[in-house]
This record gives C-alpha cells, sequence and structure tokens, in this order.
C-alpha cells in the first residue's frame, strides 16, 4: 500500500458538478469526490477526456465558477488546485 502524501484532510462529496473547457464549449459533467480548501478530486463522466492545465468548474449551473489547475490525472480522475476563489458571481 502506498503511503498517505496528503496534507490535508478531505471531505467526501460526490456532488453533481459541471466543467467547461473553454467558453465555446459545451459543459461537460464530472462527479466531484472530495473537496479541501486548496483543491478536489473529481471523476470525470469519460474517462477519455484530457483535461487542460487549467479550466473552470462550476457546482451550480454556472452561477459560481471556480478556476482550476491540473495537479494529477489519471483513469478518469482528477486531482485540481483552486487557483483562486469564486471568479465569478452572476
Amino acid at each position: 500500500m502506498l503511503p498517505e502524501r496528503r496534507t490535508r484532510e478531505r471531505t467526501a462529496v460526490h456532488c453533481a458538478a459541471k466543467f467547461l473547457l473553454s467558453p465555446d464549449m459545451t459543459p461537460r459533467n464530472c462527479i466531484v469526490r472530495n473537496v479541501t480548501a486548496v483543491g478536489a478530486c473529481i471523476m470525470l463522466e469519460n474517462a477519455g477526456d484530457k483535461l487542460p492545465q487549467t479550466f473552470e468548474l462550476s457546482f451550480d449551473n454556472f452561477v459560481t465558477i471556480w478556476r482550476c489547475e491540473v495537479v494529477w490525472q489519471a483513469a478518469g480522475q482528477v486531482g485540481v488546485a483552486w487557483v483562486s476563489d469564486t471568479i465569478r458571481a452572476i
């Protein structure tokens, strides 16, 4: 078994969300598995999706948007860091 490398405690959420790769693309579905103050683990609906280094994520159909930076990606899951706090709230 691999040693635990996480420095922050995660909160399991298993929450539906959407991510947006660019403003001209249709949002895609994902599941946020857990969150911390500094990031999250996301499960992609399509395991073949390759995310760019930064993208936008929303838990509320883009009423609020979180900018994310990919930290790791493997087997349909992505670890992200929050680039900043909420970047837009309509």
